[in-house]
């Protein structure tokens, strides 16, 4: 089963025509020339359509990012719960396939009413699009002839199975952080990845802006602009390679589009490396736990060495005022040798126990003789 999956971020400030684009992208991707692009379930999720203004002062937030207040907390809560939501679609996408069309019965699982309301959002546009998608390519259903049949009713698994899937992510996007979080989701499943930041004069968008019918503040769309952190793709953050700026001012050209759909092309031929995830929290519990072991054993070890020299001394008729003393200077040297295990500045390779009591027993021996404790 051959199934690629493409995230295209559209970034820009408000009024600049990142929905007009997006609108069009969305037609002209049915009628490409490239056959692996036109065949592909495309999902446009526009964030304005999902995150609601009221009660959110996007001025306010925009102005103060790292602001813990309440409303800062909703709008940041709504983004996170789309970002969750995609990262689950496409988990499905890459590992599963066929059941991303059943249809789950609601149940209350404890989770936030915010991300209930995104994911429910999210996951309509995802099945619309993906429904249609499989209509048109001729896909198998139930003997229901009612256009709103359940969408787990669709029997042609390899059509399904061989489906390919864009998402359009349509948001202001300013800050690269916001754009990096989707890149992760892209390196974590080894998919395409990339952006296209729309830009036009400012005072464009602020004319633009008040023509809407869901405006935002001039003031808001003059500070993101201050704030909007331009794309790299040629700079010093490589993982934004894959992106382009295009004039939103004005009617795109043909050459525009050409180079749009080189871009998307090259991000589609070359997904995102996967990068050997290590789990660094388990990584270090497992060091600390040899480490453990190790420091364990060695102390049982230096001890039974302790013991043997002790008995040796007694043996050999060394006085008791001398033993005592002798006791306390191995003793001393017990306790060095486990500091230093410790603190990792004595490493000895240990592979059993049999050797760790072979390499303690030179390393203890050396360590008396340095210290002329013998």
């Amino acid at each position: 089963m051959t199934r690629k999956c493409l995230i295209i971020i559209l970034c820009g400030i408000p009024a600049v025509g990142k929905s007009t684009f997006a609108i069009d992208l969305l037609e002209k991707l049915k009628t490409n020339d490239a056959d692996e692009l036109r065949k592909v379930a495309t999902t446009w999720v526009c964030f304005d359509d999902i995150i609601p203004n009221d009660g959110l002062d996007v001025e306010y937030l925009v102005s103060n990012p790292n602001d813990e207040s309440k409303r800062h907390g909703i709008w940041k809560e709504y983004r996170i719960s789309i970002l969750r939501t995609v990262d689950e679609i496409i988990s499905k996408i890459v590992k599963d396939g066929a059941p991303l069309l059943t249809e789950q019965p609601e149940q209350d699982d404890g989770t936030d009413n915010i991300y209930k309301y995104v994911r429910t959002k999210v996951q309509k546009q995802f099945k619309s699009s993906l429904q249609k998608f499989l209509k048109t390519n001729g896909c198998s259903c139930s003997d229901s002839k009612d256009e709103n049949y359940e969408m787990g009713t669709f029997l042609d698994q390899d059509v399904l199975n061989n489906t390919n899937f864009i998402f359009i992510l349509d948001d202001n996007f300013y800050y690269k952080s916001m754009r990096y979080q989707y890149f992760q989701i892209c390196k974590k499943y080894s998919i395409s990845f990339c952006q296209i930041q729309i830009n036009c004069p400012l005072e464009v968008a602020v004319i633009r802006n008040r023509s809407r019918r869901s405006r935002v503040a001039d003031d808001t769309i003059i500070d993101m602009a201050t704030r909007f952190e331009a794309l790299s793709g040629s700079g010093k953050d490589s993982w934004e390679m894959m992106s382009i700026e295009i004039d939103g001012s004005k009617e795109l050209t043909e050459d525009t589009w050409l180079t749009v759909f080189a871009l998307v092309q090259k991000a589609w031929s070359h997904p995102v490396p996967p990068v050997e995830v290590e789990d660094h929290l388990q990584k270090e519990e497992s060091r600390l736990g040899c480490l453990k072991s190790i420091i364990h054993q060695g102390d049982q070890t230096l001890r039974r060495l302790i013991s043997e020299k002790m008995k040796m001394n007694k043996e050999e008729g060394m006085p008791k005022s001398q033993m005592k003393v002798q006791s306390l200077k191995l003793n001393q040297a017990r306790q060095e040798i486990l500091e230093s295990l410790r603190e990792g500045t004595l490493t000895p390779q240990l592979s059993d126990d049999w050797d760790i009591e072979n390499k303690l027993r030179a390393i203890f021996n050396q360590h008396l003789d340095e210290h002329k404790k013998v």
